[in-house]
């Protein structure tokens, strides 16, 4: 990068940045990753640049990708690295020392291997494409929060990059989690969690499996647990829970920036699009012991923390099912008399926000038995001409759904399902769904039959119930907490 009297522009360096990434001979050697880490800090937010760099440079973030998720060997790594190395040192724009200040004024002087340095520009960079205003909804919109709306995201070629799943995954799902998860487990900064938590955003269905392998599982929970315990205690007073990581403290730590990743993250596990009822526990449940010192802080600092009570907030919901109160639920509460608690209270705020809960995941999958096709494929998924909520891909799988021999088959369920979305989407707020429906004229039987239907999808929901149903005799003087808790179902 040639010195210049003043600073380029945020635009103009990520242009540079995608001619010297997109070369056929790889990278270019005037390319240093410490000089181009302030191009992304240039752009934040909303700012009116963004737009046009999502729209009209696609090329550029999926090399980034690219370039982020390759499955290198040892000595390929060895080699980039020695690369980046050369292009630092003979950086015609900057001498070590202004690098130095640079680094500083970044907040990454703890990070000094040049490919880390490369890996945090990427991610720092796709950060700002996924994470900024999506140019093609003309309004303040970000990519990632369009992955509601999967027809839309991925099925025009025009407008703000990734317009094809493929661009997420160019080496395969397991390649792209593997390298992210890798990234966050180097606890350099945050902008790998937040890529990755796009990846997921926008591709779950593709990568849920290739996240859940247990050397990932393990690679990437560590580092979330220690973003919520290091939030209230520098590194080294912390244990030293794997050991074959280096656990850098830095800024990012404990400014609040980490743990608001670590909240968004663990909510996209709980509740993001696509999501299942289970998703949560098949997440947490290989390390249950190690989350459950991170709940506890949580609950203790979502009380008093300001101003980060509403990330411990979504930290202590995501974590609840590794509470002590969760596990001694299980052991006091039966499936009985949760299937029984529905009959009494079919109106209560935590069966309806169960319900809205399991519609939201329910109407992204074809419904058909055993069929695994989403809103994600190709395959055209309309509803259910009779209630409008039920998805299938072919007939075959709605005649089976219709026919099933389950407990509560389609043609049970459908009057019912087309009762209660007349009178509340699933889409709205939980406070005004559970309104709508607690005001209507909706009959008992049928909130039952729907209660039964959600709490067949997953023990999560059961152990929601139980714990509502342990808690008064557990927890004597916590009720405003059993409250909380329950009527802010993620």
């Amino acid at each position: 990068m040639d010195q210049d009297a003043s600073a380029p522009s945020g635009t103009a360096l990520f242009a540079l940045f995608e001619q010297f990434i997109t070369g056929e001979q790889g990278l270019d050697e005037r390319f240093c990753p410490i000089c181009f880490l302030s191009g992304p800090s240039l752009l934040r937010g909303n700012s009116p640049d963004i737009p046009k760099l999502q729209r009209e440079h696609h090329g550029l973030w999926s090399a980034c990708m690219r370039w982020l998720t390759a499955p290198w060997t040892y000595d390929q790594k060895t080699n980039l690295r020695a690369a980046l190395r050369r292009n630092i040192d003979n950086c015609p724009s900057y001498t070590s020392t202004q690098h130095d200040s640079l680094l500083s004024s970044l907040g990454k002087t703890h990070i000094t291997d040049p490919l880390e340095l490369f890996q945090i520009l990427l991610c720092f960079a796709l950060h700002n494409c996924l994470y900024g205003i999506d140019s093609s909804t003309g309004s303040t919109v970000t990519v990632v929060a369009r992955a509601r709306n999967p027809r839309k995201r991925f099925r025009s070629k025009k407008g703000a990059w990734p317009t094809e799943v493929e661009q997420l995954l160019p080496y395969g799902a397991e390649a792209t989690v593997r390298a992210l998860v890798d990234a966050c487990s180097l606890f350099a900064d945050d902008s790998p969690l937040w890529v990755l938590n796009a990846v997921l955003h926008l591709a779950r269905p593709r990568v849920w499996s290739a996240l859940l392998d247990p050397s990932n599982l393990f690679a990437i929970v560590h580092p979330l647990i220690m973003v919520i315990l290091s939030a209230i205690k520098p590194i080294s007073e912390l244990p030293a829970i794997n050991a074959t990581v280096n656990w850098r403290d830095a800024a990012w730590l404990h400014d609040g920036q980490a743990l608001h990743a670590a909240a968004e993250f663990f909510t996209t596990i709980l509740s993001g699009p696509y999501a299942q009822p289970d998703d949560i526990l098949q997440f947490l449940a290989p390390k249950l012991d190690m989350v459950r010192e991170a709940y506890g802080l949580a609950e203790v600092q979502w009380h008093t923390a300001r101003p980060y009570r509403e990330d411990w907030w979504k930290i202590t919901v995501a974590l609840s099912s590794a509470s002590p109160v969760a596990g001694a639920a299980r052991e006091l509460v039966s499936d009985a008399e949760v299937l029984r608690s529905l009959e009494t209270k079919p109106r209560g705020a935590v069966i309806l926000g169960i319900i809205r809960h399991a519609l939201t995941a329910f109407t992204r999958h074809c419904a058909g038995p055993g069929c695994t096709h989403t809103m994600l494929d190709d395959t055209p998924l309309p509803t259910c001409a009779r209630c409008k909520v039920a998805r299938y891909c072919i007939k075959h799988c709605q005649r089976a759904d219709w026919t099933s021999g389950s407990p509560i088959p389609h043609r049970r369920l459908c009057p019912v399902l087309a009762t209660m979305h007349a009178v509340a989407d699933p889409e709205l707020p939980q406070v005004e769904y559970v309104r709508r429906i607690r005001q209507s004229v909706i009959p008992d039987d049928y909130l039952v039959l729907a209660g039964r239907w959600a709490l067949s999808r997953g023990a999560y929901f059961m152990d929601h119930v139980r714990v509502e149903i342990a808690l008064p005799l557990l927890c004597d003087g916590r009720e405003a907490l059993r409250t909380e808790l329950f009527d802010h179902l993620a």
